[in-house]
């Protein structure tokens, strides 16, 4: 499997990208090439967004499942706990480059 992207639409802006970094390491999706955090444009809405870059995805059942559910048609994503019970709803992004290979 090739390079990937996620999209997480709200995070708190405290949040670092080490703490992004790491709660997706623990969901063994692949290798992180690099994590963005973007300032939404609505500044009212006080919260960032996130894209998480995989250059390379585990083949791996696990990661089949995930990567199936987060292409599905409705786009109901996946939940990644960060600190429990809190999590973050990621999605496949779209606005990013994604170059997957099925």
């Amino acid at each position: 499997m090739s390079t990937y992207c996620l999209y997480v639409s709200n995070i708190n802006p405290k949040v670092t990208k080490m703490q992004l970094f790491n709660a997706f390491k623990n969901i063994r999706l692949g290798h992180i090439k690099k994590v963005n955090i973007i300032m939404k444009k609505k500044a009212d809405c006080g919260c960032n967004q996130a894209f998480i870059h995989y250059d390379v995805l585990y083949n791996t059942e696990h990661t089949k499942n995930i990567v199936h559910r987060l292409d599905s048609s409705n786009n109901a994503g996946i939940k990644v706990m960060y600190n429990e019970p809190k999590f973050w709803k990621v999605r496949l992004s779209k606005s990013h480059f994604n170059n997957k290979s099925k």
